[in-house]
């Protein structure tokens, strides 16, 4: 891929990423406006943990079991227009 296309990709992933957490951010706001007062910090203190937890942990155990995917992910030298 040339320099340009590169560039592009990045700013659109980069926009993607943007726009999505503003959305989420607006929704979660929506949610927690909707719920009685209290319901929705003892849903986030009592659930997010554990899924991140999960979702990090698995990660880290991948991490070390499925080196080679790990690996392949990462684009090889000059990929970047270095």
């Amino acid at each position: 891929m040339d320099d340009q296309k590169q560039q592009l990709a990045v700013a659109g992933v980069s926009a993607f990423l943007l726009v999505g957490t503003v959305v989420v951010v607006n929704f979660l706001n929506l949610v927690e406006g909707v719920l009685p007062t209290g319901w929705f910090a003892l849903w986030r203190d009592f659930t997010w943990p554990l899924g991140l937890g999960l979702i990090f942990s698995a990660a880290g155990v991948t991490h070390f079991t499925l080196k080679d995917t790990y690996a392949s992910i990462v684009p090889p030298r000059g990929a970047w227009g270095g």
